[in-house]
């Protein structure tokens, strides 16, 4: 199968999910990660808003803003380029050009300065860490600039697949996170 058949398959699959098991799925998988040194030992979490079935991370950015700690969430840039800038539910948030709201009027963060940890949205994973996202590799370029923050997927166990075809442009994931399983991927 491609990415692309990969991929369409596993978004009908996870919009198959009710709204009470993505909110039961999410705070399983959350808790989780509280639980990882990657989540403790971070000062920043650079996440997303969650969009399309995707593992909610309110829960994550509620506990992390009481464990004070910053959230960002990414802004993408021309040329297939993404920067996160800070998130507080205060934020003024805009629409992207994928109608997903970003904070473009808050504070950069750079990744480089402080200990970040870089939630990687994506649609279908393997046990390795290989994912495939939403297509535009936004996320491999700015993970490519940034090897040494940990990179952690929070999935649904229903999103995983024997093996992912990659290829040198993919920047697989450090661990990832279901609601019933955790799985190692490349190692840190």
């Amino acid at each position: 199968m491609t990415k692309s058949e990969l991929r369409d398959m596993m978004k009908r699959r996870r919009r198959s999910l009710s709204a009470t098991k993505i909110l039961c799925y999410s705070a399983i998988v959350t808790d989780k990660l509280l639980h990882e040194d990657c989540y403790r030992e971070a000062d920043t979490i650079l996440g997303y808003y969650s969009v399309s079935a995707e593992v909610s991370l309110d829960y994550l950015f509620d506990q992390a803003w009481k464990d004070g700690k910053k959230v960002a969430l990414p802004v993408c840039l021309p040329g297939h380029e993404m920067e996160f800038r800070l998130y507080t539910k205060q934020t003024e948030m805009e629409k992207s050009m994928f109608n997903i709201p970003e904070p473009t009027k808050s504070e950069k963060v750079d990744p480089a300065k402080g200990k970040c940890l870089i939630i990687v949205p994506g649609v279908v994973f393997d046990p390795d860490g290989n994912r495939i996202g939403y297509g535009g590799g936004y996320y491999d370029r700015f993970l490519a600039k940034y090897p040494d923050i940990p990179r952690v997927m929070l999935a649904y166990e229903m999103q995983k697949t024997v093996s992912v075809p990659y290829d040198g442009n993919d920047v697989p994931v450090n661990l990832v996170l279901t609601e019933t399983d955790r799985y190692p991927g490349l190692e840190a």
